[in-house]
């Protein structure tokens, strides 16, 4: 989620009232989430047989080709499906978006479509390391909204801001594709001149499986707001919400991804006890990350919400949902830290296991949880579920290399995030700058003594990591 993504959300909250943005939201998640399984694992198959044949050329153009033949086709299926069958669609996603539910369902698909192309195009230009191209189509994808914001004015409504943006990603996704055909002449000649089809399957069936944990790991942000799909409103605001945990996971991304490869490069070396430091450091990351972000956002969370949104009532409806997500914040951040160590420790896709028993226990949790309590907390308390059997099974999974349980010293980092949420909450109620510097003076010392005194090996261990980078 990066700062023009936030901006885009913005300029939308104060463009359409906060049931369309609910309706707006759902939308771009679920064509998020569906281009993750239209997309077959292409990206990340892509990106590992283009490394993998260097210097090869037609090799490398043929994986370029049927990454492109794949988006084609996938335009060819969806979006005629989606134009024939957008009302019936409309009816089932968004059953409380009116006469404009076959038109949100139809731009629904075009953004998937358009998502997938960006994804694809994204990955050929840094499969062949043109980062500059690369940045350049992660900035188009995460600005098409804001253009189409700011195109539409005081006309917008979701179904028409949804077309706008998807129309614009595709049509730069789709240049992308032509610049990147021109570049790698790949159409027929040399590419295809030697027998492909064997290359075909293996590129298939590497990326099919990726493709699948991908759309059930994004499946997982999903099903709990589509739950709520009848009440636009709190959609938006589980939305918004769930907005800051994504931002405390880019926040620690560089970190566990380079933990992710320093693991996957020690694999083959057979260095465990390097394994193990790349494990702590990623696990500890995230734990420490969360813990305090938690207790330093939750006090504070209709102020900055008010601050990113600039709509009273949009902050104070995400800042009610927030007091639910915060909960998830630390197994989720945890999971996502360390699925990739996973992925690369074990041949066995392990964390596919969790996913479905932690989906089908939410959407049992969740029918029996609003016979006694309101949506939206059903909702929040059904996904607290979900990630919490994902953090304890990534937990499980790693448990030899993150014993023992003193290298953390939970004590310490426990007590300065009771501290930290504790003058948190007493200098937001009172108000005023005074408070608030007071409880920022506070919570920095703590930390200080957190880091001096409270001998983590976690700590230790990570410090000398970064010095030593």
């Amino acid at each position: 989620m990066s700062l023009l993504s936030l901006w885009a959300v913005r300029l939308a909250g104060g463009a359409i009232p906060a049931a369309a943005l609910g309706l707006l939201l759902i939308a771009r998640r679920t064509a998020s989430t569906g281009s993750l399984a239209a997309g077959l694992g292409m990206p990340t198959a892509l990106e590992r047989y283009v490394a993998m044949n260097q210097g090869r050329v037609a090799q490398q153009r043929r994986y370029v080709l049927f990454s492109l033949a794949g988006i084609v086709l996938l335009a060819a299926v969806v979006l005629p499906t989606a134009a024939l069958l957008r009302e019936p669609l409309g009816g089932w996603l968004y059953p409380a978006a009116g006469a404009d539910a076959g038109a949100l369902a139809f731009g629904t698909a075009c953004l998937l479509w358009a998502t997938a192309a960006n994804t694809i195009a994204t990955s050929v230009f840094l499969s062949f390391r043109m980062v500059l191209l690369a940045n350049l189509m992660r900035l188009v994808a995460a600005g098409a909204l804001a253009a189409a914001v700011l195109y539409q004015g005081d006309a917008a409504t979701a179904a028409s801001l949804v077309r706008w943006e998807s129309l614009g990603l595709a049509l730069v996704s789709t240049v992308s594709m032509v610049t990147i055909i021109g570049k790698c002449r790949a159409i027929g000649g040399e590419a295809l001149s030697t027998p492909w089809k064997a290359d075909l399957r293996e590129f298939v069936a590497f990326g099919l499986p990726r493709g699948a944990v991908s759309f059930l790991n994004g499946l997982a942000l999903l099903v709990g707001p589509w739950l709520l799909r009848r009440q636009p409103e709190d959609v938006g605001y589980l939305l918004l919400a769930l907005t800051w945990v994504r931002v405390l996971q880019l926040a620690i991304g560089p970190l566990t991804r380079m933990s992710s490869v320093i693991t996957a490069n020690l694999m083959g070396r057979q260095d465990s006890e390097a394994i193990t430091l790349g494990t702590r450091l990623s696990f500890g990351a995230a734990l420490y990350a969360s813990a305090l972000a938690t207790a330093a956002l939750v006090p504070w969370r209709h102020e900055i919400l008010l601050l990113w949104l600039g709509n009273a009532e949009l902050a104070a409806g995400a800042a009610d949902a927030f007091l639910v997500v915060a909960w998830l914040m630390v197994p989720l951040t945890i999971y996502e830290a360390t699925k990739g160590i996973v992925n690369v420790r074990w041949m066995r896709p392990l964390n596919v296991y969790p996913l479905a028993l932690g989906l089908g226990i939410q959407v049992g949790l969740y029918s029996l949880l609003t016979l006694w309590m309101t949506p939206l907390l059903a909702a929040g308390i059904s996904m607290l579920a979900l990630f919490w059997i994902l953090g304890l099974c990534s937990i499980y999974w790693l448990r030899d290399d993150l014993r023992p349980l003193a290298y953390w010293r939970a004590g310490p980092l426990l007590t300065v995030s009771l501290v930290t949420g504790i003058l948190g909450w007493w200098a937001a109620n009172v108000g005023g700058a005074l408070p608030a510097a007071v409880w920022a003076v506070a919570s920095l010392g703590a930390l200080a003594a957190l880091v001096r005194w409270a001998r983590s090996g976690f700590l230790g261990d990570l410090l000398s990591f970064g010095l030593a980078r």
